[in-house]
């Protein structure tokens, strides 16, 4: 969508706003109620055990009569609960503990954290969004995105990098799919020296060579373009993998990412490193197995002389020659199994080195799979209480795009987020077999899932019920800090926002919507209009695609100005109806920031009275 197309028609955009989550959120509708406010989303800060007397409130903080006291007062007010945030603490549901890679343990408390988020957003909202933020794991702007650059209109490409020295030392890491860790990263520096052997040599000799990303990148991509290079990447695989075979997808996370690649040729160099000492142990075990075969002749040659024709007992040469013989037998036998032990060794290192090779896959192949899960199981969960509580509008998960540098903040990685965990759902709902851990098992979830909704779906409605459960949440203010990276004019930025937004709409992305503003440095959530985010082209956008949700403002010091500059900005229109006179706090801002009638004079304002006692503001004596 061109950045032409957006005008404003944001007069009949809906604003809310959110409260606090450091406060109790009683008190905090009720002082939104106070302040204006139509629309409102609940928010909590903390996690585990709550703390209300540190500001530390969780959705266990707040108790059956509060939740009640909730509902009732916004129900009386006529205010809409939109939706309720989980702890801000949480980024991502893949379980990235940020330091050894992705832990289930981690997984399965930020989980918890969204689940009894649902189970009070059942107590208190009609319905609505239960926010929770991406931010999946760490990557780099330019390898994720650099390399499908947006074009305009007329054709120019447009490309986002975080900037050449950054780009070039961002790591691109490697999971271990049966531990979760990272075990690797490469960056484009990356350089490995090997051994090779020396072209045009009379005899063999080797020579040091180097290899870079680069030559992994032009093997990876030989190896989707080549079926012949592919037909024999398969038959590798197979044989290393008891004739398994590898799909599509997956080929083209492994010898198709120039990151695997690159750790295939470490262990392939490893792996020859180790040969040399294994065909030298090879010899040796050769040489000693010869010998003990020579000996165990001699030996058995000896005891038939000296034991044969009848004589019972050999004499005393006879027993030395054994004897010797014997001991010979000993010493090649245990240095021939000593060299067959290390060939083992050798064997089953190469087997172990491969083992895990295949287990290695690209964060995002990992990580997004695992946020799917995460995100499926909790749908699955909303759905029930959504049942449950006989809730008018379904209550639905929704990550929310965080800022850059993690995976989720950008509109890409938010659809393949949405999609994914739909399809999760689709899979957990009816079907027998899933893969859990790169291993196939029976399906946990579909006993679970009839348990939600009182029967097993067929695909059809269990499609259904993700799209009605999962959707996202849309910051407006975290897309604008795309703009650093963004090589383009202001008109080419909204008119790639633009385009973005257009396919998120189109698909039946965006369920939930948060406004806040900033400069594209940093997310600041000034109000909107202070700063540079495209506000009024996305929201007029939205409405135009037939949103009809309240968009949430998520103010920060400006608190309800936030929400008054926001209308302001937006040329919402306000009724009133007086009841009573204009006071001084009618105007926003009213009296340079007062909220009661001064009650003193500066001296040019006095009246001049001379030297009456007393008097008063009339200046009509007492009497």
């Amino acid at each position: 969508m061109d950045a032409n197309q957006w005008s404003s028609e944001s007069d009949r955009t809906k604003l809310g706003i959110s409260t606090p989550p450091m406060q109790d959120q009683l008190q905090s509708i009720q002082a939104r109620i106070r302040q204006g406010a139509q629309a409102v989303e609940l928010g909590f800060i903390g996690t585990g055990k709550g703390s209300a007397g540190q500001g530390s409130f969780t959705p266990g903080t707040v108790g059956v009569p509060e939740r009640q006291a909730i509902r009732d007062v916004a129900k009386v007010n006529d205010v809409t609960i939109s939706s309720v945030h989980a702890s801000m603490k949480i980024q991502g549901l893949a379980g990235f503990d940020g330091q050894q890679g992705f832990n289930e343990n981690k997984r399965s408390r930020d989980m918890e954290e969204v689940k009894r988020t649902i189970d009070f957003a059942g107590d208190v909202t009609d319905g609505g969004a239960i926010v929770v933020h991406t931010g999946e794991f760490p990557y780099s702007v330019q390898e994720q995105h650099g390399k499908t650059p947006f074009k305009t209109k007329d054709g120019k490409s447009i490309k986002f990098s975080e900037g050449y020295a950054t780009a070039q030392r961002a790591p691109k890491y490697l999971v271990n799919t049966k531990t979760g860790k990272i075990i690797d990263s490469i960056a484009h520096d990356f350089e490995v020296q090997y051994l090779a052997e020396k072209e045009g040599a009379d005899k063999l000799e080797f020579e040091t060579k180097k290899k870079t990303y680069d030559d992994f990148v032009v093997t990876a991509k030989a190896n989707l373009d080549s079926n012949e290079r592919k037909a024999e990447n398969m038959k590798e695989f197979e044989k290393h993998n008891e004739g398994k075979e590898l799909s599509d997808e997956e080929y083209k996370n492994t010898y198709g990412d120039p990151g695997w690649m690159a750790a295939h040729f470490q262990i392939d160099q490893g792996i020859t490193q180790n040969k040399s000492d294994y065909l030298h142990h090879k010899a040796r075990y050769d040489h000693y197995k010869h010998d003990l075969d020579q000996a165990e002749l001699q030996l058995r040659a000896a005891e038939a002389l000296y034991k044969g024709a009848g004589v019972a007992k050999p004499d005393f040469a006879g027993k030395q020659s054994i004897d010797a013989l014997q001991r010979k037998v000993y010493y090649f036998k245990s240095h021939a199994e000593a060299e067959s032990e290390y060939m083992k060794r050798y064997d089953l290192q190469r087997k172990n080195s491969y083992e895990q090779l295949y287990s290695f896959r690209p964060i995002e192949s990992y990580g997004v799979q695992k946020t799917a899960e995460s995100i499926a199981e909790l749908a699955i969960d909303a759905a029930r209480v959504t049942r449950d509580k006989k809730l008018k509008n379904p209550l639905f998960v929704a990550p929310e795009n965080l800022w850059d540098g993690n995976y989720g903040a950008h509109p890409k990685d938010l659809r393949k987020i949405i999609v994914d965990s739909r399809n999760k759902v689709v899979e957990f709902m009816t079907s027998d077999k899933i893969e859990i851990h790169g291993k196939e098992v029976d399906n946990p979830f579909k006993s679970y899932a009839k348990k939600a909704l009182g029967h097993t779906p067929s695909k059809s409605e269990a499609k259904k019920i993700a799209e009605n459960h999962i959707k996202a949440t849309f910051d407006i203010g975290h897309a604008n800090i795309w703009r650093k990276y963004f090589d383009g004019d202001e008109k080419e930025f909204k008119s790639w926002m633009g385009h973005e937004v257009e396919k998120l709409t189109k698909d039946g992305i965006i369920g939930h919507v948060h406004v806040s503003d900033n400069f594209g440095y940093n997310d600041e959530h000034l109000p909107p209009g202070y700063g540079n985010a495209p506000i009024k082209e996305f929201l007029t956008h939205m409405n135009k695609s037939g949103f009809d949700k309240e968009f949430i403002v998520e103010p920060a010091h400006h608190d309800i100005g936030a929400l008054h500059s926001g209308m302001e900005f937006l040329r919402t229109p306000i009724y009133r109806i007086d009841t009573q006179t204009h006071r001084w706090t009618s105007p926003e801002r009213s009296y340079f920031g007062q909220t009661h009638i001064p009650g003193f004079v500066t001296p040019g304002y006095l009246p001049n009275v001379g030297e009456q006692k007393p008097m008063v503001w009339s200046e009509l004596p007492l009497e």
